[in-house]
C-alpha cells in the first residue's frame, strides 16, 4: 500500500489554514488592531504592505467592530420587546402553569420586576410571583371573573379604610362598578378580582 505524500501535505495544510481562519473569526477588534500595529512595525521597510492589503485590514477592523455593534443591538432590543410584553399584562387575570406540587398559581398582575438575570417576574394580587415563561393563560379581568363563578375563593378586601377583612366563600355572581373594576359576588357583598388571594 502506496501513501501519497503530497496529498498528506496538501490535507495538512487545509486543516491548518482551516484552524487559523476560525481563530481570526474569534479575534476581538482590539487583538486585531495590536496584531495590525504589531505587523506594521516589524516589517521590511524595503518590502512595506501594500495599500491595498493595509486597507482590506482596517476593512475587516470596522467590520468586526459592526458586527458587534449590532449583536449588541440586538440584545437590547430584544430585552426591550420581552419587558414590553410583561408590562402589557399589568392588570390582566393570568394563570401559571402547573407547579411540582399541582398548584396552579392565579391572579390579577399587580406589577413587574426584571430578576438578576434580566427575566420578566409577574406580582399577583396574591402576592406571588410567576416568572412571564411559567405563565399558561391570560385573559381580561371580566372573563377570568366569569370562569370562577361557583368557585370557591379567598379574597382580602382592601376597599376599608382601616384593616383589611378577609372574605371568604363561593362566587355566585359577576359586576362591574363605575369605574370599570370587576367585582365577584360573595355572600351577600363582593371583593375585587384583584384582591382575590387564593381559589380553590
Amino acid at each position: 500500500m502506496t501513501t501519497d505524500v503530497n496529498a498528506l501535505g496538501g490535507a495538512a495544510r487545509t486543516a491548518a489554514a482551516d484552524r487559523s481562519s476560525e481563530a481570526f473569526a474569534e479575534m476581538g477588534s482590539e487583538q486585531f488592531l495590536k496584531l495590525l500595529i504589531t505587523q506594521l512595525s516589524n516589517q521590511d521597510p524595503f518590502e512595506p504592505t501594500s495599500n491595498e492589503e493595509m486597507m482590506r485590514q482596517i476593512s475587516m477592523i470596522r467590520d468586526i467592530e459592526m458586527s458587534t455593534s449590532i449583536a449588541d443591538a440586538m440584545s437590547a432590543l430584544t430585552g426591550q420587546q420581552k419587558f414590553g410584553a410583561a408590562t402589557s399584562m399589568i392588570g390582566r387575570y393570568v394563570r401559571s402553569q402547573p407547579l411540582e406540587d399541582g398548584r396552579v398559581l392565579e391572579g390579577v398582575v399587580t406589577s413587574l420586576r426584571l430578576d438578576a438575570g434580566g427575566k420578566a417576574v409577574l406580582r399577583l394580587s396574591s402576592g406571588v410571583d410567576v416568572p412571564l415563561e411559567q405563565v399558561s393563560e391570560v385573559q381580561a379581568p371580566a372573563e377570568a371573573a366569569g370562569q370562577l363563578v361557583g368557585r370557591r375563593i379567598v379574597a382580602t378586601d382592601r376597599r376599608t379604610g382601616g384593616a383589611s377583612l378577609t372574605v371568604e366563600g363561593e362566587v355566585t355572581g359577576v359586576a362591574v362598578d363605575e369605574l370599570g373594576e370587576v367585582l365577584l359576588k360573595v355572600g351577600e357583598g363582593d371583593v375585587r378580582l384583584r384582591d382575590v388571594v387564593s381559589v380553590a
